[in-house]
């Protein structure tokens, strides 16, 4: 989901007059707890990854759940300056404390798979990582994934997963976008540039 939410933006943000090029240019601090956020996303995504720490229980879906979240919180707190990263932080927080009331794993509830039996079945094995199926016993359920979306595929969010998606999406379009400093900057030194060229017309036209 949040790929989707970067790729619409990025979309959004040229129709706008934006620049791909404004991002490769971003700079923001902690950037590497951005990454090692998402190097812990991607290795739980991996099957042979997800399969081997799904074996090692509840320690393994707690200490997941604390890196993942624990850098993208970071990230976000090194960078409280704009509504898109307060998003995405208070996503993080939420799907964190989801996760951690729960034993490292968001639960899912059955309404948000829809007619999804098999994913059901995995769910309530444990045979996905870091992910269990929503019950009675869950705690936090307004805040875990239930909510059935479909973009590219099916997916199950939260509503943290929602904020986050909102942020990527809003911070992408506002990096790409030019900003007020940057035309008034511009208009600034073209008001000097303009001053010089008077003031050197004057000085030749001097005997």
């Amino acid at each position: 989901m949040y790929f989707e939410a970067a790729a619409a933006a990025i979309i959004i943000g040229l129709l706008l007059g934006g620049s791909v090029k404004r991002l490769a240019e971003l700079r923001v601090n902690g950037l590497w707890l951005l990454i090692a956020s998402l190097a812990v996303t991607l290795i739980t995504r991996v099957p042979a990854a997800a399969d081997a720490l799904a074996g090692l229980g509840t320690p393994a879906a707690v200490t997941a759940a604390v890196l993942r979240y624990g850098f993208l919180i970071a990230f976000a707190a090194e960078n409280l300056r704009s509504v898109p990263i307060d998003l995405i932080g208070t996503g993080g927080v939420l799907n964190a404390a989801a996760m951690l009331a729960n034993s490292g794993r968001m639960p899912v509830a059955a309404s948000a798979l829809g007619a999804g039996g098999q994913h059901v079945a995995l769910l309530r094995s444990g045979a996905i990582f870091n992910y269990t199926l929503a019950g009675a016993d869950t705690r936090l359920y307004p805040i875990c994934d239930i909510i059935r979306a479909r973009g590219f595929s099916v997916y199950y969010l939260s509503v943290g997963d929602v904020l986050i998606s909102f942020g990527v999406f809003a911070l992408i379009i506002s990096l790409m976008r030019p900003s007020r400093l940057h035309f008034r900057n511009n208009k600034a030194a073209k008001d000097v540039s303009a001053t010089e060229d008077r003031t050197d017309a004057g000085h030749k036209d001097i005997p």
